[in-house]
């Protein structure tokens, strides 16, 4: 997985934004990742 550092975060309501620095990844080129549930995720392109 990825080493990555929080550089910023917003109050969003109900929720939080946080904004990291990755300084690894295995995600593909181009796909950002996205952590939701304490995993991963990557987008899939639209159909």
């Amino acid at each position: 997985m990825a080493d990555r550092r929080v550089v910023e975060t917003y109050d969003a309501g109900m929720n939080m934004l946080f904004i990291a620095v990755f300084s690894a990844r295995s995600f593909e080129q181009g796909q950002p990742p996205l952590y939701h549930e304490r995993e991963y995720w990557q987008l899939s392109p639209l159909l």
